[in-house]
């Protein structure tokens, strides 16, 4: 467990640092969004979303991080979960497709103990455009950022197995050990746990 006393204001600060770092924002913007913003200890892993479920929730997250995976089945008949992503602390977690589009996720979404998420809803961005219009903006920049997350995860796939171990510990820090299953991590790093074991 990741160890983070809750700090509700210290949170929302970071968070509204964290937006106003992305793009110039009006003097609007943070008195707007203020409200919305809602600490919430996480206590025990939490499941914020289920395959077939349409995202309707973007996430902050404060001393934890997250993983998104995929139920398969392998050619021996046994349910595995494919980690398709990691988010990190200080980060915001936002299937965009879902968020934006309405569209149906073929993923699930954990969230691991001990840190503090700021859920923040659809219903909540569409209420900040009305006051804070540049919120759109700020939005486009938050996505722009989620692809080159994926130009940075496929740069690291293409690494040997030592680097590639030694990347995702640069990018992701130690502590991830401490919030996922080796076998997750593994699944990510598209090798078996017991390799990685012998890499850490």
């Amino acid at each position: 467990m990741i160890e983070h006393p809750i700090d509700p204001n210290a949170v929302v600060t970071n968070l509204l640092t964290h937006l106003n770092a992305e793009m110039e924002l009006s003097d609007l913007f943070n008195p707007a969004i203020t409200p919305m913003l809602q600490p919430v200890e996480v206590k025990k892993l939490q499941q914020v979303l289920q395959r077939g479920q349409v995202p309707e929730v973007a996430y902050w997250l404060e001393g934890t991080y997250a993983r998104a995976y995929f139920d398969q089945v392998t050619a021996d008949g046994l349910e595995v979960q494919q980690t398709g992503e990691f988010y990190r602390p200080m980060e915001i977690m936002v299937d965009a497709n879902g968020f934006f589009n309405g569209a149906v996720s073929d993923c699930c979404i954990e969230i691991a103990p001990g840190g503090v998420m700021v859920p923040f809803s659809k219903g909540n961005f569409s209420e900040l455009k009305l006051s804070a219009p540049e919120a759109v903006g700020l939005a486009k920049r938050i996505l722009a950022k989620q692809s080159s997350r994926y130009r940075e995860k496929m740069m690291m796939l293409r690494l040997p197995c030592e680097q590639r171990v030694a990347r995702f510990k640069e990018l992701f820090g130690i502590q991830i050990w401490h919030a996922f299953a080796q076998k997750h991590i593994a699944s990510y790093l598209g090798m078996t746990p017991e390799h990685l074991s012998r890499l850490f």
